[in-house]
């Protein structure tokens, strides 16, 4: 059993090394930091810094119609433009907040459940688009993620203070998305006689947010509520409801196996909490359908690895065969796309 756990663990080893390996392999061939959204937040950030803080509360509404919340994130950012060289100091944290992001990931599963089901929710992480994403920008929803196995980590060990604190830095950098983000697992705790005190303490201190969300909640409606608002500006929504069949399988890869166990009927305390997790972050579905299913992919990717921890051989064979496989695919679409500087940079 104890040889068994090592070869796991190992194999668990080996994909943090690959996560680490495809995300400084792709910021070695590019000048700037991956992704458009990092450039909006930087705006945000240097107006911070030179102490314009109502220009940089108005700046996201009047792009977005919708508000971002200051702490944490773009005081990070603030601090980045400050100390200056941006540039090279967002491309370091963007070499680490992926495979980080990974790594708390398995660290959760192999704390709480095992290193075998560790290894096949990193296969099912590194077989998804979504998931890299989800987590190799510098922006607000990539701290969103990073902290949700934390969280996820905090409730399962009964770390009541250290929950709170880290959603109110994910709810306060991202509002209403990183709010969405956690309120299954909020709903699912308050039912809980043991956190139920704490959880409506809780949403006293994010009462703000929930007003200034609500205010502005006719904005989101406007810019990006289904199909009328991704036309603006969002491709991967636009396919998410004009070519689901296509665009889901390809954007999520592995990580949908996740719904398989998401039926499952005896589910532990584990796999409950997780899967209220993915129902309350449907409400983003109107607004951010890409989005959504980026949050989910640590979720999805969990059930799988708890759901396969047990089974027979046989199938844990074939699991594996079609996991490694499929994995690997998606590793070398990274790889390719950093050889041939695919990677989207500003002009």
């Amino acid at each position: 059993m104890m040889q068994s756990q090592k070869f796991w663990l190992i194999g668990s080893i080996a994909l943090i090394a690959i996560a680490f390996s495809i995300t400084i392999f792709a910021l070695s061939t590019v000048a700037k930091p991956i992704g458009s959204d990092f450039y909006f937040h930087l705006h945000m950030a240097t107006l911070i810094s030179q102490g314009n803080i109502s220009g940089a509360w108005a700046f996201p509404i009047e792009q977005n119609f919708f508000p971002y919340g200051f702490l944490a994130f773009h005081f990070l950012l603030s601090g980045l433009v400050l100390v200056g060289n941006t540039y090279f100091w967002a491309k370091l944290i963007e070499a680490i907040l992926m495979p980080l992001t990974f790594t708390f990931t398995l660290y959760l599963i192999v704390k709480k459940v095992s290193a075998k089901a560790a290894f096949f929710t990193g296969l099912c992480l590194l077989g998804s688009i979504a998931f890299l994403d989800g987590t190799i920008q510098l922006r607000p929803e990539s701290l969103d993620i990073l902290l949700y196995p934390l969280m996820l980590l905090a409730v399962l060990s009964v770390k009541k203070k250290t929950f709170v604190g880290l959603a109110l830095v994910t709810i306060y950098s991202h509002s209403f998305a990183a709010l969405s983000n956690i309120l299954g697992v909020a709903l699912k705790l308050l039912r809980e006689q043991k956190w139920r005190k704490t959880i409506l303490a809780g949403l006293l201190l994010i009462l703000p947010i929930v007003i200034v969300s609500f205010y502005y909640v006719q904005g989101a409606f406007h810019k990006w509520f289904t199909l009328a608002g991704a036309n603006q500006s969002n491709l991967q929504q636009t396919l998410f409801w004009t070519q689901p069949l296509i665009f889901i399988p390809f954007y999520s890869g592995l990580t949908l196996f996740g719904f398989v166990f998401l039926l499952k009927r005896h589910k532990n305390y584990f796999e409950t909490l997780l899967c209220y997790g993915i129902l309350g972050s449907m409400i983003m579905i109107p607004f951010w359908a890409d989005r959504w299913l980026q949050y989910i992919t640590i979720p999805l990717s969990c059930l799988v690895g708890l759901g396969l921890k047990d089974v027979s051989k046989t199938k844990l064979l074939v699991a594996t065969l079609i996991l490694v496989s499929i994995s690997f695919i998606y590793i070398y679409y990274w790889l390719n796309i950093s050889y041939y500087h695919q990677w989207w940079q500003p002009t």
